[in-house]
């Protein structure tokens, strides 16, 4: 399950309480929502687990990430 809080945190970006908003996953068995909102919604960051154990995001977002049109 991916949880968002996207209204609340663009609420406080245009309130000026909040300069960057992100979203975050930490296993690779989300990486279809995430990316599903990374494409619907425009975020400034994205933080995944990405080590020499935990490569999965090399071969899903890096690939995808080369080919996106991202603002």
């Amino acid at each position: 399950m991916l949880l968002l809080m996207r209204t609340p945190c663009r609420s406080g970006r245009q309130e000026k309480r909040v300069r960057y908003i992100g979203i975050t996953h930490y296993t690779s068995s989300a990486y279809g929502a995430v990316e599903r909102e990374l494409k619907a919604n425009p975020w400034d960051f994205l933080q995944i687990n990405y080590s020499l154990g935990e490569r999965d995001s090399e071969n899903e977002f890096f690939r995808w990430r080369k080919n996106a049109k991202w603002r």
